[in-house]
């Protein structure tokens, strides 16, 4: 553990120096190289006091104890505990470790979801082979004659930003070359936090995108975001993903095989101190703020003034 000299071990170090000094000229010897020890003196002695100055505006900085970089760092309206092995923050504002907001995507494969009875459904069509007698992989494929769909749910992770929007987006690849455009339809209920009631009134969005004439080749296309006011980690919501084969708007002739289904979502944890809330159960009170100044540095006065 690396350790910061406190204030008075630096003082206890000035003072010596200070006796030294005092007692120089009571020393017989050559005057030359007393002058010369002196001015050396004088000069250790300012940068120790550089020092201290610096020592104070690094504890004012990270809000450190005075004898160690373990404890405590400080951040806006709080701070992070680092003492004891463990990190933890140390605001009631913001009661949990904050990293800076970062996207990263909720994924849903689509041979996860589930068929709906009495309700078109997609099927698994080969995507390739290795030639040579292999079973091969498969794709979830739908129809371009019919609305087929899938259902599934989303229940948000604990590292969420809770109340930021939500963006889903649809990963697939066309069949052929040819170039019309797909119809894809995401259909949810109000998402529910635990503790409320999920919404049997849901929301329908769509979004369209054309093929660019190359098979199988990986495309996605964003549907309308998601408003989350209010939303919390582990919030669901059942969905149900279809294209819209029949829509006059999807006009691509073939089969539309959806790779992927996933929700851009911000995080800004790596997880919540809280079971099920972003919180921690019992918060650690704010740390003490450093005194405005201190020795070398701003507002308290130099204790030990350098002699020349």
């Amino acid at each position: 553990m690396a350790r910061i000299p406190s204030e008075a071990d630096l003082q206890k170090i000035r003072r010596e120096i200070r006796d030294v000094r005092s007692a120089i000229p009571a020393v017989q010897g050559t005057p030359a190289k007393f002058d010369r020890l002196n001015k050396e003196l004088a000069r250790l002695d300012s940068l120790i006091q550089t020092i201290q100055g610096v020592l104070v505006e690094f504890k004012a900085l990270f809000d450190l104890e005075p004898t160690t970089f373990s404890k405590e760092i400080k951040t806006a309206g709080g701070g992070i505990d680092l003492d004891g092995g463990q990190i933890r923050s140390t605001s009631t504002a913001v009661p949990y470790v904050q990293i800076s907001p970062h996207w990263d995507d909720f994924r849903v494969a689509p041979q996860s979801m589930d068929s709906i009875p009495a309700v078109d459904g997609p099927e698994l069509e080969k995507i390739g082979d290795d030639g040579g007698g292999s079973v091969g992989v498969y794709g979830l494929a739908f129809d371009k004659t019919k609305r087929e769909s899938v259902s599934f749910d989303i229940q948000l992770p604990h590292s969420y930003r809770e109340g930021t929007a939500i963006e889903p987006h649809a990963h697939w690849c066309p069949t052929n070359t040819d170039t019309g455009s797909v119809v894809w339809e995401l259909e949810l209920t109000t998402f529910a936090n635990v503790g409320e009631v999920i919404g049997t009134v849901t929301t329908v969005i769509d979004a369209t995108d054309a093929a660019d004439g190359t098979a199988y080749k990986h495309q996605v296309i964003g549907l309308p975001s998601i408003d989350m006011t209010d939303k919390e980690v582990s919030t669901i919501a059942q969905c149900r993903v279809a294209r819209r084969g029949a829509d006059a708007s999807d006009t691509y002739n073939a089969d539309a095989i959806l790779l992927s289904f996933d929700f851009h979502i911000q995080n800004d944890s790596i997880g919540s101190e809280g079971e099920f809330t972003k919180a921690a159960v019992t918060a650690i009170d704010d740390p003490p703020t450093e005194p405005e100044g201190g020795i070398g540095g701003g507002g308290k006065p130099d204790p030990f003034q350098t002699q020349t």
